[in-house]
């Protein structure tokens, strides 16, 4: 069904876009609906899927950032008196929303440069703020700070990235860089789990039908 898929999901987000006076340009509309697909799930507001956008340029190609506790979105107003019990799950999503037919490397080799940069302790976000937006290097320093916090919760790491596209086929290539940002994050925390999966045309349009799940 891809290419149907394709030529639905487009005349959807059209008329999606066409009903939303809330943003500007269609390419903008696309990174609120594929985050709040992917995210159908976790139960949040408009406005906080909203408020997890941050592709405004010098992004890294990270359009969206969120940080989940046990499933609760985290917001930097509540990490500095957060708790939780021990081997809770901190998750971090990251996705990359492009209104086109294709998947790129480049996305995905972004990812590995931030996450070298950003989820390095040893350096500082600070030391980059020439290169990202406020808005992204919020987001990491929010993780960054929670992890910190809870490190004697002995919390579990899990990375999830999604690349959304209108797109039916992945090449070789974006899988590999795939394989290789997965090992850069794993180099930083051993123990993590990373996931990346890439949302074509056809898992867009399954997850606008889907029914939201209960999560436990």
């Amino acid at each position: 069904m891809s290419k149907n898929a394709q030529i639905l999901l487009d005349n959807l987000i059209e008329q999606e876009f066409q009903s939303n006076d809330n943003y500007s340009s269609i390419s903008d509309y696309f990174e609120f609906f594929s985050a709040s697909q992917i995210l159908k799930n976790q139960g949040l507001s408009d406005d906080e899927i909203d408020n997890g956008i941050v592709g405004k340029g010098w992004d890294g190609d990270c359009d969206s950032s969120y940080l989940f506790l046990n499933n609760l979105l985290i917001t930097p107003d509540v990490v500095e008196h957060i708790s939780a019990p021990k081997d809770s799950i901190l998750e971090m999503i990251i996705i990359q929303s492009k209104k086109t037919n294709s998947f790129g490397e480049d996305a995905v080799m972004k990812w590995k440069t931030i996450s070298g940069n950003l989820l390095d302790l040893s350096k500082t976000t600070t030391d980059f703020k020439a290169r990202y937006n406020a808005d992204v290097l919020e987001a990491f320093t929010t993780f960054r700070d929670t992890y910190t916090r809870l490190i004697t919760s002995r919390v579990k790491l899990k990375f999830r990235f999604y690349y959304a596209t209108l797109a039916s086929d992945l090449h070789p290539n974006v899988v590999q860089q795939a394989e290789e940002l997965k090992d850069t994050i794993k180099r930083l925390f051993p123990n993590a789990v990373v996931e990346v999966t890439f949302v074509d045309s056809d898992t867009l349009f399954d997850m606008y039908n889907a029914m939201i799940e209960n999560r436990v």
